[in-house]
This record gives structure tokens, sequence and C-alpha cells, in this order.
């Protein structure tokens, strides 16, 4: 666990999730063998900017606090974490739609990210989809 002074002196924080929507998430729970870390009903809203979801989502994430370069690797070890290989994607995406979501948010406009070809080699022979979402409050560092 990051102190408050780590977290305070990290560039990035990235957040790797997979994300099931579906219409019954205890059904992902018995494919998958880790707990989720979140669950959204349907009918729920998670922001007064957000409609309502229209199915549950399960998700189990994982934060990463950077001050480097953000390397696809970290979107891998979620997805050991969870144990998937194609024979469990392909039983998520028959309970709803099942992807990998990827959201960076930095105080800075610039923001390295590397996706190397065996990160999206690994993600297509599992049959996954890939999510990216950035979030920048525009500053500019200095070097």
């Amino acid at each position: 666990m990051k102190t408050a002074d780590e977290l305070n002196n990290c560039d990035y924080c990235v957040t790797v999730s997979l994300a099931v929507m579906c219409k019954d998430h205890c059904a992902v729970s018995e494919v998958i063998d880790v707990p989720p870390t979140e669950v959204i009903h349907k009918g729920e809203r998670v922001s007064t900017l957000l409609r309502e979801y229209e199915s549950d989502v399960w998700i189990y994430s994982e934060k990463f606090f950077l001050n480097d370069i953000i390397e696809g690797s970290i979107i891998l070890n979620v997805l050991k974490s969870c144990k998937l290989d194609k024979e469990k994607v392909r039983s998520l995406n028959d309970l709803g739609r099942c992807s990998v979501r990827v959201s960076i948010v930095s105080d800075y406009a610039q923001i390295p990210m590397q996706l190397l070809n065996n990160t999206l080699v690994e993600l297509a022979s599992v049959g996954i989809d890939l999510e990216l979402s950035v979030f920048s409050w525009g500053g500019a560092s200095n070097g």
C-alpha cells in the first residue's frame, strides 16, 4: 500500500479493469476465480452525468501509481490475476460483453504509454476487447 506522500509524487494513476456487462453478475464469479472489486447493478447510476446502467457490470480492478512510461505489461498482469484464457473469455462473452478497461489519470498533458505487439497479440489470442480512457488535468512538466 502506498503512503499519501508516495501517491502525491506519482505522475500517473492507472486503473486496469476486467469488466463484464451481463444480465447476472453472479454467473461471472462462477467463471472467474477472483472476487469482483466492484459490482454495478442494472438501473444504478454511478454519476449524475451518466445514464442508468442497462445491465449488471462485474468489475475486477487493480491500480498502479507510476512515474514512468505506462507499459502494456500491467494489462497482462490483470489477465493473469483473473487466470483468463480463450475458453473463459468465450464463456464471459456468452454471458454478456467482456473487456479490459485501462483508465489513465494524470496532472500532465503528456502521458507516455507503450502497447507492445506481444500485449496486443495476447489480448487478441484470448479474444478480449481493449478500452482506453485518458483524463488529464492539462499541466506540463519541465522535463
